[in-house]
C-alpha cells in the first residue's frame, strides 16, 4: 500500500466517523425529545392526580361534616325522648 492509498483510506476511515457521530448526536437529540415528551405526560398526570386526591379530600370532608351533623341530631333527639 503506497502513501496515497494509505490517505485515501484514512480519509474514507474519518468521514465515516463523521457520519457515525451525526448518527450518534441525531440519536441522541431524538432520546432527549422523547424524555422531554414523556416528562410532560408524567407531569400532567401528577397535576391530574393531585386535582382529583383534593377533590376527593373536599367530598370526604363533606361527608364527615354531615355525618357528624346527623349523628348530632341523632343524639339529641335521643336524648330529648330519654330525658322525658
Amino acid at each position: 500500500m503506497d502513501a496515497q492509498e494509505e490517505i485515501s483510506l484514512i480519509e474514507r476511515v474519518a468521514r465515516i466517523e463523521e457520519r457515525v457521530d451525526n448518527k450518534f448526536d441525531y440519536l441522541g437529540d431524538e432520546l432527549k425529545t422523547i424524555k422531554e415528551n414523556h416528562l410532560q405526560h408524567l407531569q400532567k398526570d401528577v397535576t391530574d392526580l393531585k386535582i382529583q386526591v383534593a377533590t376527593l379530600a373536599v367530598k370526604v370532608g363533606i361527608i364527615t361534616a354531615v355525618a357528624v351533623a346527623a349523628i348530632e341530631i341523632i343524639v339529641r333527639i335521643a336524648e330529648h325522648f330519654i330525658l322525658k
